[in-house]
């Protein structure tokens, strides 16, 4: 709740920055495998990663799979920022 009344007092610059920030954090956490499982072995939750990668690569097979089109064109990668 806390960090929720925070996020809510912050402009949309701010807001944007801290996307930003943490963005970059989780790109580089991800690419890392030493420092990947050194945080999921401190907070005891093996899964956190695979959410967040497995799970998405599931989403995009499934939407690729379901397309009508026969020419997809797909950038993918880990450092991905608007």
């Amino acid at each position: 709740m806390e960090l929720l009344k925070r996020l809510s007092e912050k402009d949309d610059k701010q807001l944007l920055v801290l996307r930003y920030v943490n963005k970059s954090m989780l790109n580089f956490i991800i690419k890392h495998e030493g420092l990947r499982n050194f945080i999921i072995e401190k907070i005891g939750k093996p899964d956190i990663f695979s959410v967040i990668l497995d799970d998405r690569n599931v989403h995009i097979v499934e939407e690729i799979e379901k397309s009508e089109h026969k020419k997809i064109f797909i950038i993918y990668g880990l450092m991905h920022f608007e």
